[in-house]
């Protein structure tokens, strides 16, 4: 990850560096590339609380190199609607590669939980673009896609299939406007009867507390530097479309 908030917002930050024919092609796909925007993360959401081989798929694609997996994708990029998914999730690669070691690393030291962090991060978010309430925010309007863009988006997941896709994505949703439920003490509850940190760990803590000042202002100066790197990225792979150049160094990194 991070975490849902930080990625839609981020997506939204890289329209107005787009060329217009990326902007056009993204109004008219939007719902494309706003789950772009979340890459191989809608698996997580296929089943929970049970590990199934679709739900595995989100570790799978993860710890794949950009190298390997973008070298694959862009095979399903031909399309109009295959690009517009291809550069939200290209938006997504860029901020997990340049968050993602700095989470890991803050896990390790047993200063924050992976979950627990990029949650954090997301209120962070939130409160600063004036939401009020962050932890009822119901971010799930955009988590939609019709059937046919089910087909287009299990193309870059082999061996998902459309109807999987259509799961991931429903139940990302359904946990999506549960977790922002006003109802913190039933939600909390609930999370709890699962034993499972992680899943705990996506509540949205109610407010900000001193522990987190130094975390959110390192986490908002990666998070803007892969603001930076996104024009970068995009640019080779471009350039690996057209000439079938490989991609450098710049895709080493994993998603995390």
């Amino acid at each position: 990850m991070p975490a849902n908030y930080a990625h839609y917002r981020f997506g939204k930050q890289l329209l107005s560096g787009m060329s217009p024919n990326d902007r056009r092609s993204i109004q008219r796909f939007r719902r494309l590339y706003d789950m772009g925007l979340h890459g191989p993360d809608i698996f997580f959401y296929y089943n929970p609380l049970i590990k199934t081989a679709v739900g595995r798929l989100g570790g799978v694609f993860h710890a794949q190199s950009g190298q390997d997996f973008f070298a694959r994708v862009c095979a399903q990029a031909g399309s109009e609607a295959g690009r517009v998914y291809l550069l939200g999730l290209l938006g997504h690669y860029c901020l997990d590669s340049v968050c993602h070691p700095y989470v890991e690393k803050k896990d390790a030291e047993g200063s924050a939980r992976h979950v627990e962090l990029e949650s954090e991060f997301d209120r962070y978010l939130l409160e600063s673009d004036g939401i009020p309430q962050p932890h009822t925010y119901d971010g799930s309007a955009h988590m939609r896609l019709t059937r046919g863009e089910c087909v287009t988006v299990a193309l870059f997941y082999p061996p998902a299939t459309p109807a999987n896709i259509h799961t991931c994505v429903r139940n990302m949703a359904r946990a999506t406007r549960f977790l922002a439920s006003k109802n913190r003490r039933r939600v909390r509850r609930l999370l709890h009867l699962t034993h499972k940190a992680y899943v705990e760990d996506q509540l949205m803590p109610d407010h900000g507390s001193d522990r987190w000042l130094w975390m959110d202002s390192e986490m908002l100066v990666l998070y803007n530097r892969a603001l930076k790197r996104y024009p970068v990225l995009l640019n080779q792979l471009d350039e690996h479309m057209r000439t079938g150049e490989p991609l450098g160094q710049d895709f080493a990194p994993a998603f995390g």
